[in-house]
């Protein structure tokens, strides 16, 4: 015990009470507290008598900083939160972080923790510390190899963390100060509850056009597949259902313009090889053929992309080089030369 070790160091070191005081610059009345058990050296003193008796501050302690037992601890944690048993106290948590402040895998299972604790027990002291504790895990996430948390994750939990709590303005803060990915719904509630009703509608949109453009993306994905594995009927479905999907929320049509070019060239191409109609599909390419390879659209998709999905979209040239590459992936399918043919046709090759 912290008490029985300063009793201890102060007699081998020869020093009274007072002359301890002295050292350290407090009381006598102080030093007997510690030594009586009633109270404890804050962080600054603790940091002092650790260099005077020449010991470290986890010796006066008492604590093992041993891996097993710190893995043990965790794996303590991790079991409760698997068996919803939440039989370590708040008071327990505080003790265990203290005595590993700057532990990040720690710090990730004891905010799992306060986060399953929470949803069980409505208490919001189990906020204030688990917000306590993502603060430090922020601090700690550049240099930890162990990313238990994404910084998104941590982020948004924060986010959310405030909001429970009433505190509408911070959550706001960690948003604008922080470029944090898929956060708009959490932002929304945020500016809802702020009443900037004018703000929760731009992000509601930029969120809503965001989601179409993925679905989007991945339906060309997928007829793309459907091609290479030569189910045309399959690929003729998915595509008419993207086409379908962006006529029923085609208020903000423009805003993936490149994207819906993309999958009419697969339709028309689908349809001239199934003896469909495609003459309307044809249309639609030529006459928008200028717009998009012209990124006519581009003001509107750079506001929904983030960087990276931008790098994604500038990978090609222009249309023309996009359904070239797309054409010949197709080179070994049922289908190719009929996508040649409508290639040629829409660039007059």
């Amino acid at each position: 015990m912290l008490y029985e070790k300063l009793i201890t160091l102060r007699k081998e070191k020869d020093l009274s009470q007072e002359q301890l005081a002295d050292i350290l610059c407090t009381s006598r009345q102080a030093v007997s507290k510690w030594e009586r058990g009633e109270a404890y050296p804050d962080i600054t003193k603790l940091k002092d008598l650790a260099i005077l008796f020449n010991v470290s501050i986890d010796y006066l302690l008492d604590y093992d900083l041993s891996e097993s037992s710190l893995n043990s601890i965790i794996e303590r944690i991790n079991k409760c939160i698997e068996d919803s048993l939440f039989d370590i106290s708040i008071d327990e948590i505080k003790s265990i972080v203290s005595k590993n402040p700057n532990n990040y895998e720690l710090l990730c299972a004891v905010s799992n923790y306060l986060i399953c604790f929470w949803q069980s027990n409505k208490d919001d002291d189990i906020i204030y510390l688990l917000i306590d504790y993502l603060k430090k895990l922020t601090i700690l996430y550049k240099d930890n190899d162990k990313k238990d948390f994404d910084i998104d994750e941590i982020y948004k939990i924060t986010v959310i963390c405030y909001y429970v709590l009433g505190k509408y303005d911070l959550a706001e803060e960690i948003v604008k100060n922080n470029r944090i990915n898929d956060i708009d719904i959490y932002n929304a509630y945020v500016k809802m509850a702020l009443k900037k009703y004018d703000e929760v509608s731009s992000i509601i949109e930029n969120s809503f056009v965001s989601s179409i453009i993925n679905i989007l993306n991945a339906n060309i994905v997928q007829v793309r597949l459907a091609i290479i594995n030569n189910k045309i009927e399959e690929a003729y479905d998915i595509a008419k259902w993207g086409l379908d999907f962006v006529k029923s929320v085609s208020a903000k049509e423009d805003s993936f313009l490149d994207i819906t070019y993309v999958l009419t060239y697969y339709k028309a191409s689908i349809e001239k090889y199934l003896g469909l109609d495609y003459e309307k599909s044809l249309l639609f390419l030529k006459g928008n053929l200028d717009r998009v390879d012209n990124k006519g659209n581009e003001k509107e998709r750079i506001k929904f992309y983030d960087k990276k999905d931008l790098l994604s979209i500038s990978a090609f040239r222009n249309i023309e080089d996009r359904l070239s590459r797309d054409t010949e992936e197709a080179k070994e399918t049922k289908i190719y030369d009929v996508m040649l043919e409508t290639f040629r046709e829409l660039f007059n090759k």
